[in-house]
């Protein structure tokens, strides 16, 4: 049995411990923050073990295995770093760092210390997301990708009245890129790998976070149109269009449907049975890595995102 600490006390880690518990071999034991009284609240909240305000005293512990980092973006590096120097499993929220060069420092740090580093990259292993994966060798060559993740912040209108919102705060990582575009750099390397050329274009708010922004992806016979918001709400499904075929998905986060229209007139429509939040899978994906199954792939994904990550922000 694994058993995790949470770092952070939002909304996401309340959900990723409630996906948890679907998934054999792991348990959340504990919760850290550095109000005592928050980690107090949120172990009370979800029945966890243990609360802490002592970083490296939970670190120390021999009762803790892994760590979930759900932090603030800004500060990810800084408590995946911590974890894996004291010999723990990180399962980290995206993006897992900010930069190529902090993610290969991590990853070469994991490796030498011999414990798992994985992103809480929640569509990744989504069945839909599989699906997508089997069926596009069926599309012919692929021509166009469009993805598109926009959903307006609850906070969105207390940003526009003067009040300070973390989400649209550049200086803890905050933006519409980094929370809500990363769904959709993630699986176009998945799928497609690293473009050849990147161009974007962002609109910011007065805190100079983007509240939106899109960029266009340049490969050899393919293009891509990836589009986020935090400032708008958007019902656009993400296409992939084939010479032979294109794939709709009804969401590129929250999967629950495909169709795929064939240009011979065949219809493919798939709704799988699935677990009720996706987290479940990526919290499966980590034990299995966590037991010996190799993680390379979801590293290799998850570096190209960032890498694109990267080259989208100096577009601004």
């Amino acid at each position: 049995m694994i058993r995790m600490a949470a770092i952070g006390t939002g909304s996401i880690t309340r959900r990723t411990v409630a996906a948890a518990r679907s998934v054999t071999g792991l348990r959340f034991t504990a919760a850290y923050s550095r109000d005592a009284a928050r980690a107090a609240a949120l172990a009370s909240d979800l029945g966890l073990e243990h609360a802490s305000a002592d970083l490296m005293a939970l670190l120390a512990s021999p009762d803790v295995d892994a760590v979930y980092v759900a932090s603030p973006n800004a500060v990810h590096a800084g408590h995946v770093r911590a974890a894996l120097d004291a010999g723990k499993h990180v399962f980290c929220e995206k993006p897992l760092v900010g930069t190529v060069a902090e993610f290969d420092e991590l990853a070469t740090l994991a490796a030498e210390r011999g414990v798992v580093l994985l992103e809480n990259m929640r569509s990744a292993h989504d069945p839909v997301m599989t699906r997508v994966a089997d069926l596009l060798p069926t599309l012919g060559p692929v021509r166009r990708v469009s993805f598109s993740y926009s959903q307006k912040s609850a906070r969105y209108d207390a940003l526009l009245r003067g009040e300070q919102v973390g989400v649209f705060d550049p200086a803890v990582g905050g933006g519409a890129l980094t929370d809500l575009g990363i769904y959709c750099l993630h699986p176009l390397v998945r799928l497609f790998g690293s473009p050849a050329e990147v161009a974007a274009s962002f609109v910011h708010v007065a805190t100079g976070a983007d509240a939106s922004g899109a960029a266009l992806a340049s490969y050899p016979g393919m293009v891509a149109e990836l589009s986020w918001s935090k400032s708008t709400w958007g019902r656009v499904g993400s296409t992939i269009e084939g010479e032979a075929g294109t794939l709709v998905l009804d969401h590129i986060a929250e999967l629950h449907e495909l169709t795929v229209e064939y240009a011979d007139g065949r219809r493919v429509a798939e709704r799988p049975d699935k677990e009720p939040d996706n987290i479940t899978y990526a919290l499966r994906r980590f034990v299995a890595v966590v037991e010996g199954a190799s993680g390379a792939d979801d590293l290799a994904w998850s570096r190209g995102a960032i890498d694109l990550l990267e080259r989208i922000r100096a577009r601004r």
